[in-house]
């Protein structure tokens, strides 16, 4: 499942290389702009076609981008401000939760 997958390899890997400065090895701009395109934009991939669990590891995914590379999403702050509010307007508290933070 792809929560698991983000929960049990991609956020402790990211945490890990944090805790030893390395963060901007793991993650870099080309990278940070791929995962917008991709996962995160609003226009390429609609909230409606995702389960509510994939919409909170997205979230998840962008609080922690947003905490610890946040000059690389300088240029992508219009997406990731549509797609946080999109969340804060849903009917899913969970989801707005997550979006809020």
């Amino acid at each position: 499942n792809f929560l698991t997958g983000l929960e049990v390899l991609v956020f402790p890997m990211f945490e890990h290389a944090t805790k030893q400065g390395q963060e901007k090895e793991l993650v870099d701009a080309d990278l940070v702009s791929d995962i917008v395109r991709d996962c995160i934009s609003p226009t390429d991939c609609p909230h409606a076609l995702k389960s509510e669990k994939h919409q909170i590891g997205m979230l998840k995914l962008a609080t922690l981008l947003i905490k610890h590379n946040s000059k690389e999403l300088l240029a992508h702050r219009k997406e990731l401000i549509k797609f946080g509010w999109n969340h804060l307007k849903g009917e899913d508290s969970l989801s707005k939760y997550h979006a809020f933070i």
